[in-house]
């Protein structure tokens, strides 16, 4: 899925009408937002080879040394980045997949931070964005198990193997990141320690997650550039605390209810139907129900071949012992002695071959 997701990114890179697009939707994301300037787009001289923008005075962010000397405020410019990374996430549920310096620029006289280059960009809807919140809410709070309940039931596409050993395994992470003062905290080093654990674990990411860890860290070596001792830690929690709260007022409640009533309605509706088809079923005999347990298919494959090696194992004993006593007691008679070192030799195959299936289910 995330070779995929990369050349589908890599196909539209080069497609400036695309392009165009996105930056007309953020700049209309952005039109009300100090500090932050999207470039307006020449849509009538754009073609799919061809991108025309406003004209940009400014500096990029890779071309600044030193914030003093240039008259700039470097943390009030990486704390608006941050903030606006975060804004595109997780409020407009569109955002910049690639907010490294290069794409980023300071413009001149007024000190705006200016994004450019749009061709990698991410979208989520609402429900994905809700379950980043709440997952994310939780690493901050350090409980793992919240993490490991969430990122099973609304993140993962392959269920977790081992829930008890993952849950363990984060929980070392959360609690050696996650200080009391997130502002000592590195995002970067976590979500590091993170994918070792997905690699760990095999466990099976939709792509715009792994997009959106990325966008987070990649926003945050922006704003060390600006600033050694930045962290996005902080703005994060900010960010996220601000979104659940706006989730758990009354306006918001009562419009999910109201949509909650119509799937209701619909199950109403639709329930008379539903239960007579299943009725009649029964009735002729044609009602079938399928059981499948996952975790006692494993069990069987792996009791079966302990069950192998175990048989190999009293074959190849057997095939020793027997070579053994043969080649000792008759070493006068020469057939019986050849025999000794054929089964000696049928000992070692089966001993090569006990060696190598154990390797292979190690």
């Amino acid at each position: 899925e995330l070779v995929a997701e990369f050349k589908k990114n890599l196909t539209r890179e080069i497609d400036f009408l695309y392009e165009s697009i996105n930056a007309i939707k953020f700049r209309e994301n952005f039109k009300a937002q100090e500090g932050i300037y999207i470039p307006q787009v020449f849509t009538k001289y754009s073609t799919r080879k061809v991108l025309v923008m406003e004209l940009i005075e400014g500096v990029r962010l890779t071309r600044i040394h030193d914030c003093h000397i240039q008259g700039l405020d470097c943390q009030l410019l990486a704390e608006r980045g941050a903030l606006a990374v975060l804004k595109m996430i997780f409020e407009d549920g569109f955002f910049h997949a690639d907010p490294h310096p290069g794409n980023i620029m300071v413009k001149e006289p007024d000190g705006e931070l200016v994004f450019l280059d749009f061709g990698m960009v991410g979208a989520l809807d609402s429900e994905t964005r809700e379950s980043m919140v709440k997952i994310l809410l939780a690493a901050l709070e350090k409980d793992a198990s919240r993490v490991v309940s969430y990122i099973e039931e609304e993140i993962l596409t392959v269920p977790i193997k081992s829930t008890v050993g993952l849950r363990l395994d984060l929980n070392e992470v959360l609690e050696r990141y996650i200080t009391a003062d997130l502002k000592e905290m590195s995002l970067n080093n976590l979500v590091t320690d993170f994918f070792y654990i997905i690699r760990k674990y095999n466990l099976k990411f939709p792509a715009h997650f792994v997009s959106i860890l990325r966008a987070l860290v990649v926003a945050e070596g922006t704003g060390m550039l600006l600033n050694p001792n930045f962290t996005i830690t902080p703005y994060l929690e900010k960010v996220l605390r601000r979104i659940f709260a706006r989730a758990m007022d009354y306006e918001n409640i009562s419009k999910k209810a109201f949509h909650y009533l119509f799937d209701w309605k619909k199950l109403i509706e639709e329930f008379p139907d539903k239960s007579h088809e299943i009725l009649a079923k029964l009735a002729s005999g044609r009602f079938n129900i399928k059981f499948e347990n996952k975790e006692l298919e494993e069990i069987g494959k792996k009791i079966d071949s302990i069950s192998n090696r175990v048989s190999l194992s009293i074959i190849l004993a057997a095939f020793l012992i027997g070579s053994s006593l043969i080649y000792t007691n008759y070493q006068y008679l020469k057939s019986l002695s050849i025999l000794g070192i054929l089964g000696y030799i049928i000992a070692a195959f089966l001993g090569i071959t006990l060696i190598f299936e154990m390797l292979r289910h190690r």
